[in-house]
């Protein structure tokens, strides 16, 4: 399995106090094993923001392979974003 993208949904105007929707990941995380890597188009955070919070809910014994383009800047925004320190990226 590869994953293209990871991203939050803004909140429409009736979740009044929601900052962020972030997506229900239960069938990547049941399949982690199976999960060969995540693919990111580009550093929006409607594709990249809900990254931390898929690393941390991965258990897996190797760390999953992050690709993206070499000329956006998404790949130093994951610390500032929370992003564990294991996954490998590359670029």
């Amino acid at each position: 399995m590869l994953m293209v993208d990871a991203g939050v949904k803004f909140p429409e105007a009736e979740l009044l106090g929601v900052d962020l929707v972030i997506p229900n990941f239960e069938y990547v995380t049941e399949a982690a094993d199976d999960l060969l890597a995540i693919i990111v188009t580009h550093g929006h955070e409607d594709h990249i923001g809900a990254l931390p919070f898929l690393l941390m809910q991965m258990e897996r014994s190797e760390p999953i392979p992050i690709y993206g383009h070499q000329d956006d800047p998404w790949a130093d925004r994951d610390q500032a974003q929370g992003a564990p320190a294991s996954p490998t990226r590359r670029r």
